[in-house]
């Protein structure tokens, strides 16, 4: 079935926030995961160790792609003025606050946390991280470059069109095969490989920390973005991935045991990787992010695409929730770090807990609220949010993106 422009996209609506609220269950994971958490739990799993590692490579990759898309949307829908006030408002602002709050406090109990569980003598050093806010910076870096390119092709580089059309021609076509996560994965390819040593395997794309730029990081999910801002203009191509979303799919999986045949289900046995198999490697990883990416993509445009209120409810609240969740999480990590309890019990029970203080403060403190208008486009009255189930929730005017 063609997909053409519409007013409001349920299905990317709803692989949002999948890849927000994927990200808590991927941090909910790293105690139990060797070597990706400071924090340790007792009871480490080889099961959440691959739950972390798939989440990893497609999570991220498969935001910044809709965010792009969304960006179009509103860039020209709003113009530019408009524009520029909604991304300072919904990205700048709870980049900048939400850091002071819950970035300060999750450095505070992570540090906790580290002195409880292995004594302040293997404490971290004290000092500027981005921790999981990067994001929202990388997001303002996308939407400059994008206004910046976008200017100079409208006045100088390209008055006519006729570069955009080209590109367009490309989309076209590499969408039209399986060939399209391979040529998206050929920046990015390169960039892994030039650091070759300095590469952490294992953990994929690097993650950025501070404001120097993480050039992997700019490639690989600037190119994601730009996809997403290109797709934009010929919307009809979704129904591809729509399609074919099973081929998708397998072929990601396949790709990620490939991955994982190489540098083992443990972190730490990625370090003694042959030269010749980090090549091999490369290709797989890069490869895969846009298999997973284009098969999500695809299911949730196949199941996903007619409106829920559920849906809503979750797209609504999950920017909130991954800004607040890491110093809960990292609390609820290290209470239970030494408790002698199995994973299959520690880790249920740090979602569950977690998952449940963040949703009812979003639904009464934040719904409700200028905080909510803030990161929703709008608020609830207290009254009714008091009153509303999830299920009854309505439609936010715009996302984070969007």
């Amino acid at each position: 079935m063609p997909i053409v422009a519409q007013d409001r996209y349920h299905a990317f609506d709803a692989v949002r926030a999948f890849a927000l609220l994927a990200g808590i269950v991927q941090h909910g994971s790293m105690s139990f995961v060797a070597v990706s958490s400071p924090v340790q739990d007792i009871s480490q799993s080889w099961i959440l160790s691959v739950t972390y590692y798939v989440i990893h490579i497609f999570r991220m990759g498969l935001f910044f792609m809709i965010a792009g898309f969304f960006a179009r949307i509103l860039l020209y829908r709003r113009g530019t003025r408009a524009f520029v006030q909604d991304r300072l408002m919904r990205i700048f602002v709870p980049m900048v606050v939400g850091w002071c709050i819950f970035g300060t406090l999750a450095i505070v109990i992570l540090h906790w946390g580290i002195a409880r569980t292995s004594g302040p003598s293997n404490s971290v050093p004290w000092g500027f991280t981005f921790l999981h806010f990067w994001f929202l910076y990388y997001l303002i870096i996308f939407y400059v470059l994008a206004l910046t390119l976008r200017e100079a092709f409208d006045g100088l580089i390209d008055r006519n069109g006729r570069i955009r059309r080209a590109i367009d021609t490309i989309v076209h076509g590499a969408t039209s095969s399986y060939t399209a996560p391979i040529i998206l994965a050929a920046p990015l390819f390169v960039v892994l490989l030039h650091r070759n040593e300095a590469w952490n395997m294992w953990f994929g794309i690097p993650t950025p920390h501070g404001f120097g730029p993480e050039v992997a990081a700019l490639v690989g999910y600037g190119s994601a973005f730009g996809f997403g801002w290109f797709l934009h203009r010929q919307t009809k191509l979704l129904g591809r991935w729509q399609a074919s979303w099973h081929i998708h799919l397998s072929i990601g999986v396949i790709l990620t045991a490939m991955c994982l045949s190489i540098v083992g289900i443990d972190p730490k046995s990625a370090t003694t990787v042959p030269a010749w198999s980090r090549i091999a490697y490369a290709l797989f990883y890069t490869t895969a992010i846009w298999f997973w990416t284009f098969g999500i993509l695809g299911v949730a445009l196949r199941f996903c695409s007619q409106e829920s209120q559920v849906r809503r409810y979750l797209a609504d609240s999950s920017y909130y929730l991954y800004l607040a969740h890491l110093p809960v999480i990292f609390f609820l990590q290290a209470a239970l770090a030494t408790v002698p309890l199995h994973w299959a019990v520690k880790f249920p029970l740090i979602l569950v807990i977690g998952l449940t203080v963040l949703f009812v403060g979003y639904h009464y403190w934040i719904r409700p609220t200028f905080i909510g208008a803030l990161l929703n486009g709008r608020k609830y009255p207290r009254r009714e949010a008091a009153r509303a189930r999830p299920e009854s929730a309505g439609i936010p005017r715009t996302l984070p993106g969007h």
